[in-house]
């Protein structure tokens, strides 16, 4: 593997894979299910294996030969999935091009309508005037015809240049007998416009039609909201009442608007139907999840999640937690825009809700919406999640603690200072260092990076967290393949400032690996380790000793000598 990762029953797969058996699934519209039982899976989150994805980078360089057959072998599968992109893009730009050959043609039946109203108005006035022979614009022809008939007969002109009665050369109004001979309008019509006719009249009025048509539907086009085939990135929302959303959705896209108004009107099978396909839509790419949002559909995707169905429950959870994430990255604008629509309220209760799939999923969505979003870890601190979380974290299976344990990494990350917070996470410390004996390496590790992020949070935690005995696994961990990264990360945090806790994690057996560590074939593990090492030996004279007595001093002279120049 290149990327290890573990779905949330616990099997692991390389990210490439397992995301394109996800996008299958989606596409013919089935639920997820696992690729090894054959049973649904509650949650797509994919969570990355650092420490197994080193230990076989560690390998690898030991063994080059194993990489160049990997590579060969993988050249084909390389070459099979460009193609097959490249497939899809021509795919979509095929469709993109038949929408616009659509609009064309509507553009080009419209030019021809107004053609054909053109040449029949130019028709009746040509039969008016033919009628007519009082009519001022017939004696202005036959006026100028005589006028310049006598001239050209006083004046040998090799060439008769014809133009407009009534208009020299340069276009301006004639003098003399040419003037006299212009009809006398009255003076409204005469400011307003010259209305005698000249020989290529027809096709400027055709072009000109033409032209104003195509002007409207430029407009048109320009006027046209945000759409599923437009620009990526974060649209403005859109403006206006319910019903004004509803009419611009509909002029974006048809099938998207039936959808919302089954939300809005339909029966509870109808609902949940349309939250499914909303979500559905959302899972394929970014510009989906923008036209959601946008189209309004987040204030009923809310409502939803406190209906007494627990079906639309599930299936409204599922639709946030699809416009909160797409395939790998955070969407931060759609993070921002489902807390404003006051989704973290019901998703906190969620996490008690009777479902174990529900409480699962709903801890998925707060744990997107709190990723990397300072303002929604506290609001989801605040509003009561830590006591559900600790609760899952103490008698749910694997997903869903997993979830629960993710959560509060974030949520230890940016709430320090807020005694009622720190109190609430103190007690998610037990059942977390229970987990370092759990029978799954995701739930393991999990619970390692989680401890490390609430040690890191205030000094009582920290304290709590070796008092509980978590400190014996985490250095065990420290002599296998498996976790090792997580684990030094964790010790160090324990051992920052803690006088304390650098004598326990000592006498527990921890200088000796992490020495060995700083020789490791991964850089990040060499640094990590230093830097565990560095907090060990802070005002420690007996922990520097034990350094320098397991051989520490070279491999960090060697460090400082090597290639790397790391920090």
């Amino acid at each position: 593997m290149v990327d290890p990762v573990a779905t949330v029953d616990g099997s692991v797969y390389e990210r490439n894979y397992i995301e394109r058996w996800f996008r299958e699934k989606r596409q013919e519209g089935n639920r997820i299910t696992s690729p090894i039982t054959g049973l649904e899976l509650p949650s797509a989150t994919l969570m990355p294996l650092v420490a197994l994805q080193r230990a076989i980078e560690a390998y690898l360089a030991h063994r080059p030969e194993l990489k160049r057959e990997q590579m060969a072998g993988r050249s084909f599968e390389e070459a099979a999935q460009i193609l097959q992109t490249d497939l899809f893009e021509k795919q979509a730009v095929h469709a993109s091009t038949q929408d616009k050959l659509k609009r064309l043609k509507q553009a080009n039946k419209a030019l021809l309508r107004a053609l054909h109203e053109a040449e029949e108005r130019i028709s009746r006035l040509e039969s008016q005037c033919t009628g007519r022979t009082s009519s001022p614009f017939h004696v202005a022809a036959e006026a100028s015809a005589g006028s310049s008939a006598s001239r050209t007969s006083k004046t040998a002109a090799p060439t008769a240049v014809r133009r407009p009665p009534g208009l020299d050369k340069d276009g301006g109004m004639s003098s003399g007998d040419e003037a006299d001979s212009m009809p006398k309008l009255p003076k409204s019509a005469a400011e307003g416009r010259e209305a005698t006719r000249w020989p290529g009249h027809t096709t400027i009025l055709i072009f000109g039609g033409m032209l104003a048509v195509l002007l409207c539907a430029l407009c048109g086009l320009a006027a046209v909201p945000y759409q599923v085939f437009g620009r990526a990135g974060a649209p403005e929302p859109l403006q206006g009442s319910t019903a004004e959303l509803d009419r611009q959705q509909k002029d974006v896209n048809p099938a998207l608007a039936l959808q919302l108004d089954q939300l809005h009107g339909g029966s509870a099978e109808e609902k949940q139907r349309a939250v499914f396909m909303l979500r559905i839509f959302a899972a394929e790419h970014a510009e989906n999840q923008a036209a959601v949002v946008q189209s309004g559909a987040l204030l009923p995707l809310v409502e939803l999640l406190g209906h007494d169905a627990s079906g639309l429950r599930e299936e409204a959870a599922r639709a946030l937690w699809n416009l909160a994430r797409n395939n790998k990255e955070i969407n931060a604008y759609n993070q921002v825009a489902i807390s404003r629509a006051g989704a973290i309220p019901p998703l906190v209760r969620l996490l008690e809700d009777d479902e174990p799939r529900i409480r699962v999923v709903a801890a998925a969505v707060l744990n997107d919406l709190a990723a990397d979003n300072s303002e929604n870890q506290v609001a989801i601190a605040q509003g009561g999640a830590i006591g559900p979380l600790v609760r899952i974290l103490k008698r749910d299976e694997a997903p869903a603690l997993v979830m629960a344990a993710s959560l509060l990494k974030n949520l230890a990350a940016t709430t320090a200072g807020d005694m009622q917070v720190t109190a609430a996470l103190s007690s998610a410390v037990p059942p977390l260092v229970a987990l370092l004996r759990a029978d799954t390496l995701l739930a393991q590790e999990q619970a390692a990076s989680t401890l490390g992020a609430l040690a890191a949070h205030s000094r009582g935690i920290q304290a709590a967290i070796a008092r509980e005995g978590a400190v014996t696994p985490l250095v065990e961990r420290l002599h296998g393949d498996m976790m090792k990264g997580t684990a030094i990360v964790a010790l160090r945090n324990l051992a920052s400032q803690n006088a304390e806790n650098q004598a326990n994690i000592a006498k527990a057996g921890a200088v000796v690996p992490l020495v060995k560590l700083l020789e490791d074939g991964m850089p990040a593990v060499r640094e990590e380790a230093a830097q565990a090492l560095w907090n060990l030996a802070q005002d420690n004279m007996e922990n520097q000793l034990a350094i320098v007595r397991a051989g520490g001093s070279a491999p960090m002279v060697a460090l400082l000598k090597g290639d790397m120049q790391e920090q």
